[in-house]
C-alpha cells in the first residue's frame, strides 16, 4: 500500500508544483485586468462596474491562494522524498 501512495505522490507532485506556478502566472494577469477595471470604475463609477470588478478581485486572489497552496504542496512532495 505504501508503494501504491508513493507512486500517486511521485505522479502528482510535479503536476501541482508546475499547475500550482502556471496558476500563480495567470493571476497575474488576472490582477493586472483587475487594475484596468478599477481605472474605468474611478474614471466612470457605476454599480455594473464594481460587481465586475469585484469578482475579478475575487478570481484574481483565489487563483493566487489555490496556485501558491499547490506549488507548496507539490514542492513539498518533490523535496520530501
Amino acid at each position: 500500500m505504501s508503494s501504491k501512495l508513493q507512486d500517486l505522490k511521485s505522479l502528482l507532485a510535479p503536476i501541482l508544483l508546475f499547475g500550482g506556478l502556471g496558476l500563480t502566472a495567470i493571476s497575474s494577469v488576472a490582477f493586472i485586468v483587475t487594475g484596468v477595471m478599477t481605472a474605468r470604475f474611478l474614471f466612470n463609477p457605476k454599480w455594473e462596474r464594481m460587481i465586475e470588478l469585484w469578482w475579478c478581485a475575487g478570481i484574481s486572489v483565489t487563483l493566487l491562494v489555490v496556485g501558491t497552496l499547490s506549488c507548496l504542496l507539490g514542492a513539498g512532495w518533490v523535496w520530501g522524498e
